[in-house]
Parts: C-alpha cells; sequence; structure tokens
C-alpha cells in the first residue's frame, strides 16, 4: 500500500518578478521482504596454525557446495597467549581463528542446507559455528523498483500541488528544482545461538518493511 504526506509548512517568496514557492512532500510504502538473510561466524582452535587453518578451510569448502550466495568468508588467525605468574611471562596455548559468512536466501527453509554442511564438515575438521543473526529484508533490486514507483508518485503530486499554487496565486508555476532522498524503516528479528545437530532452526516472521521517499521542490510562478 502506497501513502502520501504533505508537509503543512512551505517557504513562499514574493518579488516583483513572481513568486517562488519551496516545499516538499514524503510518500512511503510498505513493502513485503523477499531476502532472508543470515550471518554465521565459524571459530576454531588449534596447537599450530596448521590446525586451525584447516578447520576453517574444511568448513569454506563445505559452504561452498551448497551454492548458496553468500558475502565474506575472509578468516581471521591470531595467537593464543596466557600469562603464567610462576614463570611471570606468557605461554603460548595454540592459535584461534575465525571466518563470518552472510548469506542472501529465498527462504528459511534454504538455511537447512548451510547446517547440514557445517555439521558434515565436523566430521572431518575440529570447529563451532555461531548463528550471529538472522533477518528479512528487501532485496536491492525490489528496493529500487519501489522506489521508481514512489518517484512518480511523488512528481505527480508536485504537479497537481504546483496547478493548486497557480490557481490561488492567479499565477502560472513551473517546476524547476525536485530532489529524492529515500529512507528506509527495516522490520527484522535477531537471534543469536550455538547450532548443534538437534536445536531447532530460528526463522523470524517475515514484517513489511516501510520504504519512504522525501521530495524537495522549489516552484516559479509568474503572471500569466
Amino acid at each position: 500500500m502506497m501513502w502520501l504526506a504533505t508537509l503543512l509548512t512551505f517557504i513562499l517568496v514574493g518579488t516583483s518578478y513572481g513568486t517562488t514557492i519551496s516545499d516538499s512532500i514524503t510518500v512511503w510504502e510498505w513493502t513485503q521482504p523477499d531476502s532472508y538473510k543470515i550471518s554465521i561466524t565459524v571459530k576454531a582452535r588449534g596447537n599450530r596454525e596448521e590446525e586451525v587453518l584447516k578447520a576453517l578451510q574444511t568448513a569454506d569448502d563445505y559452504l561452498r557446495r551448497t551454492e548458496l550466495e553468500y558475502t565474506g568468508g575472509n578468516f581471521s588467525l591470531w595467537p593464543v597467549r596466557e600469562w603464567d605468574p610462576q614463570e611471570k611471562r606468557y605461554v603460548d596455548l595454540g592459535f584461534r581463528g575465525s571466518c563470518v559468512y552472510t548469506f542472501h536466501l529465498k527462504s528459511p527453509k534454504e538455511q537447512g542446507k548451510i547446517f547440514k554442511a557445517l555439521e558434515e564438515a565436523q566430521g572431518i575438521s575440529s570447529f563451532k559455528y555461531t548463528v550471529n543473526s538472522t533477518k528479512w529484508e528487501v532485496s536491492w533490486e525490489k528496493r529500487e523498483r519501489t522506489l521508481q514507483k514512489l518517484k512518480s508518485k511523488a512528481l505527480k503530486e508536485i504537479l497537481f500541488q504546483s496547478n493548486r499554487f497557480g490557481k490561488i496565486l492567479k499565477e502560472k508555476c513551473t517546476l524547476k528544482e525536485v530532489s529524492f532522498s529515500p529512507k528506509y524503516s527495516p522490520s527484522f528479528s535477531t537471534y543469536k545461538l550455538v547450532r548443534t545437530p538437534t536445536t531447532p532452526a530460528p526463522q523470524p516472521k517475515r514484517s513489511p518493511e516501510r520504504i519512504e521517499l522525501k521530495a524537495s521542490y522549489k516552484l516559479e510562478c509568474n503572471t500569466k
């Protein structure tokens, strides 16, 4: 559903050459999200760098086999050290590593492929993984289509206002400038849990997202 709001205040400047009107309107539409996003962190620990890298690589290989769209996949690796009060020095305890993936899915059901792949990979290498967050969002393509519709709606309203102001002022009003400022009000749910084979996958409710567009414009009105 599409809505339109006109600000009650506007700038009207009268001169000997005519009248300049600066105003803005806001239009919006509630849009159903069509992309399901899930963020996952894979973590590993080992005595040697090679152990950690092998575990992260194994998880990465199995995730790639799902052929699901994702961003991220860059890994971090760092040494683990602990202060020994008796020896009065830091003791090396091995290495930790992590890798974050953000998947863009068509449905929450597809996340089952991710969990299955990771659980199979755990049978080969030792690592843990955490679901950082899940949410529904409007895809870039659908958002752009909605914004184009809102721009058309806003322009029609501006031209209507131009005609209305012209009748009130008994002048001919011409649109000289217009600029658009989009605004998003996403609705989402987030979860955080450590997955195990028996843990049910979270599936947040898909709620409409309000996509809003502000159109600022300037009219120049002159005597007919």
